[in-house]
């Protein structure tokens, strides 16, 4: 019973693992930013004579800073759930991988922009937004900062935390215990709970089922996680010039 336990946690901890990560890393980071700012006002005022001024101005920086402390979470994911991966391998419980070359890339890269951008435009009409959580919040915190800095935190960055988790540790974990169309199924659908709203989940979850079958098909991180990157590479550059 216990050996059972301890498969389904080390199927469905990624993510959680990853989440909890994240937040514990952004208390810190921003905790930082908090204390900074602290030293700075009262450097400038040499007392805090305005608490509601000063809380205004903490929380003012803190989501002027959301974006980089991110950034900085997930570029850490990324380091730890790559061992990780890398780790598996090296010891026999995932797969080698197999070799891929740039033209190997091309199709998946190009289909999944198109696909992207197909299933945002459906899932725009179908007024999904708000009905659990908001994408437009989420947006607003994920792209903000100027366009070189959003394609290299979200659109580099944040993918490869992404697939390192998703389609990394997690499928391999669960294709070890219910082979391909579990693994497929289950880690996109995870993929998509963990968005937290339910516009941005579906979308993640239809993106997902292909990451995932051409992860499968290639054998390789590096196709997903190119396809990830130019999923978001897209939908920033689209967000930023209309």
């Amino acid at each position: 019973m216990k050996n059972a336990e301890k498969k389904v946690w080390g199927m469905i901890s990624p993510p959680i693992i990853y989440f909890f990560m994240q937040i514990s890393i952004e208390v810190v980071l921003a905790l930082f930013v908090f204390v900074k700012q602290m030293i700075k006002y009262n450097s400038l005022y040499n007392k805090v004579d305005n608490s509601v001024e000063l809380q205004a101005q903490m929380q003012n920086t803190l989501i002027d800073n959301a974006s980089y402390i991110s950034c900085i979470a997930a570029l850490i994911a990324a380091i730890v759930f790559g061992m990780k991966y890398y780790k598996s391998i090296h010891e026999g419980i995932f797969e080698k991988e197999k070799k891929v070359i740039i033209n190997d890339m091309v199709i998946p890269i190009l289909l999944a922009a198109v696909v992207s951008i197909l299933l945002s435009t459906v899932l725009a009409f179908m007024k999904l937004d708000n009905i659990y959580g908001s994408y437009e919040a989420t947006k607003s915190s994920l792209l903000s900062g100027n366009i070189i800095y959003r394609i290299i935190s979200v659109g580099v960055i944040v993918p490869l935390a992404e697939e390192y988790v998703y389609r990394g540790v997690m499928y391999n974990r669960i294709k070890n215990e219910f082979g391909y169309f579990g693994a497929i199924f289950f880690s996109a659908l995870s993929f998509g709970l963990f968005h937290f709203n339910l516009l941005q989940g579906v979308y993640a979850f239809g993106i997902g089922l292909m990451f995932a079958y051409f992860y499968e098909k290639y054998g390789n991180i590096k196709v997903p996680a190119s396809m990830h990157m130019s999923v978001n590479i897209v939908a920033i550059i689209v967000d930023y010039y209309l």
